[in-house]
């Protein structure tokens, strides 16, 4: 399994704990030996990168956003990826009073990707939930922190109060927003462990570990 979170589900619909292993998943690029916080976008840049679907719900981040520029009035909104829901959001960002502030990138190659991820001040999933989140490990290792909600699977990939921070809900996900964007020492602490906790998922580290688990079951029959 990928993840703890994925490990208890799996043990919910009924496979014996006891024959399940956990591997995280590596990121590419998770050997750079040293940390240096990118230089950032003049604006104060909330990013979301991924998949737009419904149980991601990236709708309720541009319904936020508009909370989020009242009490810090230069930020700014990128969305990059696309998704069955991807229609749906460009309807309601074009009819947002706000529209000029949020940008819909669509997809983005690994360049693009790289460089919104180094570029952004915080990485936001305001997803319901996931197996893991690799798009959160991807932007700690660009030295940026992510927030969420407290829920499975990005509770396990983002460390609270230490790479990123966790919401208990809508009102909570705007305030620890803001807290990020406001605060350059809080960025900056949780950006340098961020980058940290990212190095130790490589896929060389995935593979053994994966090998390891194959050899033991081998041996067993």
């Amino acid at each position: 399994a990928i993840s703890e979170t994925t490990k208890r589900q799996l043990i919910t619909i009924g496979l014996p704990k006891k024959n399940i292993t956990v591997v995280y998943s590596g990121i590419n690029g998770s050997h750079r030996k040293a940390v240096r916080i990118p230089k950032k976008l003049a604006s104060p840049t909330i990013l979301y990168l991924g998949r737009i679907k419904k149980y991601k719900r990236v709708d309720l981040l541009v319904a936020l956003f508009g909370e989020i520029v009242r009490k810090i009035p230069k930020s700014r909104l990128i969305i990059a990826g696309w998704g069955t829901e991807a229609s749906h959001l460009t309807d309601i960002i074009m009819k947002s009073p706000l529209r000029r502030k949020i940008s819909l990138v669509g997809p983005v190659s690994d360049k693009e990707k790289k460089k919104l991820l180094s570029q952004s001040w915080v990485f936001v999933n305001p997803s319901i939930g996931e197996g893991w989140s690799i798009a959160v490990i991807e932007a700690n290792l660009h030295g940026t922190p992510a927030v969420s909600f407290n829920v499975p699977g990005l509770a396990e990939s983002i460390q609270q109060g230490k790479t990123g921070l966790l919401a208990k809900n809508a009102d909570d996900l705007v305030d620890k927003i803001c807290n990020v964007l406001t605060d350059k020492h809080l960025r900056d602490r949780l950006g340098t462990n961020a980058f940290q906790w990212a190095r130790e998922f490589s896929w060389d580290r995935s593979a053994k570990e994966s090998l390891r688990v194959l050899e033991k079951t081998r041996k067993k029959n």
